[in-house]
């Protein structure tokens, strides 16, 4: 893991873990707030329908990655 940055909103909250796959993985919606998880390209986040709180966080966590 490389980092690990919480969004907390007092009575929520979230934790976005960078960290870099050391080899395949399997990924899938493990809850009902999970309709889908993919892999996306770095370039390509922005792009994507994000939930506002991610969006605002992306920025600084897109530094994370260098």
């Amino acid at each position: 893991m490389h980092d690990a940055v919480v969004l907390d909103h007092g009575p929520w909250r979230y934790t976005t873990v960078v960290a870099r796959a050391t080899g395949p993985q399997h990924v899938r919606p493990t809850d009902a707030e999970s309709l889908e998880i993919a892999w996306v390209d770095v370039e390509a986040v922005t792009a994507r329908e994000l939930l506002p709180a991610f969006g605002a966080a992306w920025p600084a966590l897109r530094r994370l990655l260098g």
